[in-house]
């Protein structure tokens, strides 16, 4: 199980040190050079070069521009058209594809190369400046090339060594000899692919088998769902296909390549002010558009010769029903309200083994749902925006080309058995670790996680017609967040039924749809839509659970309409509820004096929540485009308030906003500087004060 230790950040002292190094270096040459050279007017130069640097910039910010737009800008279809023919290619012959890509890195290190050059050079022809008695413009110039240098060094140091390969954190590994059978299953692995080092195990808390490799130490990850659901075969085969990887050099090489030289700036267009980010921009957008390309390529071409170690060395159909475990997996998740018995934070101490109840749980899915799930699998759609990951469908082919269907084991390992011990064990390890994390603060998360929605429920419960429809929202959300759908979907029932105005039904009508699609209710896409057309604030959600349940049910149809909308809607709003999540004093602000009789009612209900932690409430407009806005509110809490009071005065005013009955956009920030110094620009955004 993987602990969050303290460890030595080299990366910073990496970092430091050849900074500082490159610094003096140019500092110390050019101040050399005027010992040689005595008469050599270096401010000249030390302007031409500044001059360079800041034309590159400029040319790389335009280039990556016109890049963007023309790639990452083209229309939705056209690219999903462009992916379709790249993978189809990577599927005939991925060796080619890869070809192309060889040199995707030398634009790049060229530009590495060049801006070390031209930074040692200005910082070399900043110390020319300086000689005995010079005047004060050649002073400030070499002052100021010479300080210049040690950021500009600094910058591309520091990327590079936020790349580097994390330590192996020898903590979280299984210490040796406590799961002797897995650990021989690993090395056996190992030997098999041709792998030769140190073998190690380390247990997560997921349904996945995965190595990664630090130095001569290979490090098999282990997941605890993965364990009691797949049979010990299954699991073999799962770590020979991980171990294949690392048996091909070249092939470990090409996929970390990125990793040791990419990333080089912001990978991002926005107006940036760093030099760096400025100075990269081209390199990295090409190199972010190439590379996401290459690796598909060499995705499908690691798989292809993992399927042929398997079909060599393995037992192609003991990894086809472990492939097919694991793909169920996703299915469990989706269902998992109703298969998992408990909630995480009920019992009173975290003494209890949760852990089991998730392993057991999916467990007892595969033998009950697996019909439904192999023919949903059987229908499996891979997402638009996924190329590298192929589904089970089309996966298990190439395992068993001479196959008419999959070959399928619904068997889960026995637990009384002695490998079935060793993986309650292993179960049971993973349960000390989760223990040892939560204990400190299981008190407060349980009174937050269950403890405050019960109270929640508890009230509504006691007097129902107290709440109007905006109150409702955190009534449901605590019914979900206690496990009590059928109670929380009742609720929204009702909602729809009794109110009149559709933007009040908007929770309602969203939650009610999530409810319907996670029982395969393909209705509840409908109702989805309508509530993000009633509040755009579901817009993300929604339509992650629409393309979610599109794919895994294989709706192609659907999953084309999903797509045309998803695209026109995103694209039309991203931006501007983009702009809306946060608050400067740069922003276009105005007086609000459009909320008329709905202002009262609003201050009323946030002084009602408070609890008397709240000392000030402002108000203005964000005027983000020409037909939209947001009614900015900004809560000034009382110094010194509890912590807890405040968060559930925000939570409440937040979700009442969020529910609010009208067709308007609100925003809801906390008092800090930015905030202070952006209401303060507003005459009469003042509007509500504590009374004494």
């Amino acid at each position: 199980m993987r602990r969050s230790n303290v460890q030595f950040d080299y990366k910073s002292g990496f970092t430091a040190l050849f900074s500082v190094l490159f610094w003096l270096a140019s500092a110390f040459t050019g101040i050399g050079l005027r010992h040689l050279l005595p008469d050599f007017d270096g401010l000249p130069l030390f302007l031409l070069l500044a001059l360079a640097l800041t034309v590159a910039c400029a040319a790389n910010r335009t280039a990556a521009k016109v890049f963007a737009r023309n790639h990452f800008g083209m229309r939705p279809e056209e690219r999903r058209e462009m992916y379709d023919r790249h993978l189809e290619e990577c599927k005939r012959d991925p060796e080619a594809v890869l070809a192309r890509y060889k040199d995707m890195e030398a634009v790049p290190l060229f530009m590495l190369i060049l801006y070390f050059v031209l930074v040692f050079a200005i910082g070399t022809a900043a110390g020319l400046c300086l000689y005995e008695n010079c005047d004060l413009i050649h002073l400030a110039a070499g002052g100021t090339g010479i300080m210049l240098t040690l950021p500009l060094g600094f910058m591309p140091i520091f990327r590079m060594a936020q790349q580097l390969p994390k330590p192996l954190n020898r903590n979280s590994l299984v210490p040796v000899g406590i799961l002797p059978q897995l650990e021989a299953m690993a090395k056996k692995a190992a030997d098999t692919a041709g792998v030769k080092g140190t073998i190690r195990l380390e247990l997560t808390r997921d349904c996945d088998c995965d190595v990664n490799r630090f130095g001569s130490t290979y490090v098999v990850f282990l997941g605890t769902r993965l364990l009691t659901a797949l049979t010990e075969e299954e699991v073999y085969q799962a770590m020979l296909s991980s171990f294949d990887f690392f048996a091909r050099p070249k092939a470990y090489r090409e996929i970390l390549r990125r990793h040791r030289l990419g990333e080089l700036g912001a990978a991002d267009i926005r107006l940036m002010t760093c030099v760096f980010d400025w100075f990269f921009s081209y390199a990295d957008v090409t190199l972010e558009w190439e590379y996401d390309l290459y690796l598909t390529a060499c995705k499908l071409r690691n798989d292809r010769l993992s399927d042929c170690r398997i079909r060599e060395a393995g037992d192609p159909a003991a990894a086809v029903s472990g492939m097919c475990k694991r793909a169920m997996w996703r299915y469990f998740v989706f269902e998992a309200n109703e298969l998992i018995p408990t909630l995480f934070y009920e019992p009173e101490t975290p003494e209890h083994p949760h852990e089991w109840d998730v392993c057991h749980a999916f467990r007892k899915g595969l033998d009950t749902r697996h019909e439904a799930w192999t023919e949903l699998l059987s229908k499996e759609l891979r997402p638009a925006s996924n190329l590298r990951y192929p589904t089970f469908r089309e996966s298990w082919p190439s395992l068993l080309p001479d196959a008419d269907a999959p070959s399928v084991s619904v068997w889960v390992p026995d637990l009384n058995t002695p490998y079935g011990k060793e993986v309650a064990r292993a179960l049971d390890m993973v349960e000390a670790t989760i223990r040892q994390e939560i204990t400190p603060y299981y008190e407060a998360a349980r009174r937050r996680e269950y403890l405050e929605p019960l109270a929640i429920v508890e009230a509504y419960e006691k007097d129902p017609t107290a709440y109007t429809t905006p109150e409702l929202s955190p009534v449901i959300n605590a019914y979900r967040d206690l496990g009590r759908m059928a109670e929380a979907e009742a609720l929204c029932d009702t909602i729809l039924e009794t109110e009149k105005n559709p933007f009040a039904q908007a929770h309602a009508v969203y939650f009610k749809g999530m409810r319907m699609l996670h029982r395969y209710e393909t209705e509840g896409i409908d109702l989805i839509y309508r509530a993000i057309d009633l509040n755009k604030n579901y817009m993300k959600d929604g339509f992650e659970l629409v393309e979610e349940y599109c794919t895994m049910c294989g709706l192609a149809d659907e999953y084309e309409t999903f797509l045309r909308r998803a695209e026109t809607q995103m694209s039309a709003h991203a931006a501007n509820h983009e702009d809306a999540a946060s608050l400067k004093p740069a922003d276009h602000l105005i007086p609000e004096k459009e909320l008329g009789d709905m202002l009262p009612d609003i201050l009323s209900y946030m002084e009602k929540v408070s609890e008397g932690c709240i000392r000030e409430i402002y108000l203005v407009r964000k005027v983000i485009s020409e037909d939209f806005f947001s009614s900015v509110f900004v809560i000034n809490f009382e110094y010194g308030a509890p912590q807890e009071r405040m968060r559930r005065a925000y939570e409440a005013i937040f979700n009442y906003l969020d529910a609010y009955p009208v067709d308007w956009q609100f925003s809801l920030f906390l008092y800090d500087r930015e905030t202070e110094a952006a209401v303060k620009r507003v005459e009469g955004s003042l509007v509500w004060q504590k009374k004494d």
